[in-house]
């Protein structure tokens, strides 16, 4: 796997937002980087940044759909918030 710096830099913005607002706030930051990450993925599959016209392109991208997706990865963020905010509350658990 080869290593973008885009990637980079999104990891530590993420790990940056994570250490100024704490546990409580994972989902928003996990939200904003997957959708950072499909942005880049996009870009790839079509060989074109945002507005950018190429002879290179391979098609087009007409936009986002809100959608809420559910999926075991976020139960699991749920479970181990409640966990988490349980240590916090009672100190013998820590």
């Amino acid at each position: 796997m080869t290593s973008n710096p885009k990637y980079s830099l999104l990891i530590g913005e993420a790990l940056e937002d994570l250490s100024k607002q704490g546990i409580e706030n994972l989902c928003p930051v996990l939200e904003r980087m997957f959708n950072e990450l499909m942005l880049i993925e996009r870009g790839q599959v079509l060989q074109a940044s945002l507005y950018e016209r190429t002879d290179q392109r391979k098609g087009y991208a007409n936009g986002f759909k809100n959608k809420m997706l559910q999926t075991r990865i976020f139960f699991f963020v749920d479970v181990f918030r409640y966990i988490f905010q349980k240590k916090l509350q009672n100190p013998l658990l820590r």
